[in-house]
């Protein structure tokens, strides 16, 4: 049971990092595409 927890601790966490990682270049490319549209 406690590999099984860890392992869907690390699943969890790595899904997680991914979505920061995309709102952070979701938010780059809104910046881009709001100075290109100013």
């Amino acid at each position: 049971r406690e590999r099984v927890d860890k392992n869907r601790s690390t699943f969890r966490i790595r899904p997680s990092k991914n979505e920061t990682e995309a709102v952070v270049i979701a938010r780059h490319l809104t910046r881009l595409l709001g100075y290109t549209s100013l």
